[in-house]
């Protein structure tokens, strides 16, 4: 459970702790992209990742409640703000690092931490990135990104349809994407 291995009772699918994690090197960090759904988990499936945890509403909550798992989310951003601080080409207009930027800005509005969003989108602007995604970075994190479990239902045309099972509304494609591909989307 995620916030088992947030807490440090449990590992990752290779069997790495939280600190082990955190202690990565800057360049185990940016040779290494499957840490990102465990340090910055989010309600959707990964593109990228097969196995990667998936973030629910009650794991969500306790991350909203729980002191020292909102501690560690803060140790999670200062260091990966940190690796980011030593590596010059995330300040290329096209780079992983976005989308990694995308999915931590994701992962905190979920679990409620708009302050720590606040701090990321000033630091990048302030240290790096395109325009367009400090752009898209703002209105990702300020509003335009909704958890599965907070959107409105959709009406369904479909007959066939399950009327006990809503569907919910998209995630919007572009929230941090561009037709020039100068911004990447979700890990």
């Amino acid at each position: 459970m995620l916030t088992d291995f947030y807490a440090g009772n449990d590992t990752d699918a290779k069997g790495r702790t939280f600190g082990d994690l955190i202690a990565m090197s800057d360049d185990e960090l940016r040779t290494t992209r499957d840490y990102v759904p465990y340090l910055f988990p989010i309600a959707e499936e990964s593109r990228a990742y097969r196995n990667a945890p998936i973030l629910t509403k009650e794991q969500a909550e306790k991350f909203v409640s729980d002191t020292a798992l909102r501690d560690n989310v803060k140790i999670s951003v200062n260091r990966f703000l940190t690796y980011l601080h030593g590596d010059e080409e995330w300040r290329q207009p096209v780079n992983s690092a976005h989308a990694k930027i995308s999915q931590m800005i994701r992962f905190l509005k979920m679990i409620k931490m708009d302050e720590e969003v606040v701090k990321i989108i000033d630091w990048c602007s302030k240290n790096g990135g395109s325009l367009d995604c400090h752009k898209k970075w703002q209105k990702l994190g300020m509003g335009s990104y909704v958890a599965p479990w907070d959107r409105e239902p959709v009406e369904s045309d479909d007959p066939t349809a399950d009327p006990n099972t809503p569907s919910t509304q998209p995630v919007d494609p572009n929230a941090c994407s561009s037709s020039l591909g100068s911004c990447s989307t979700g890990v």
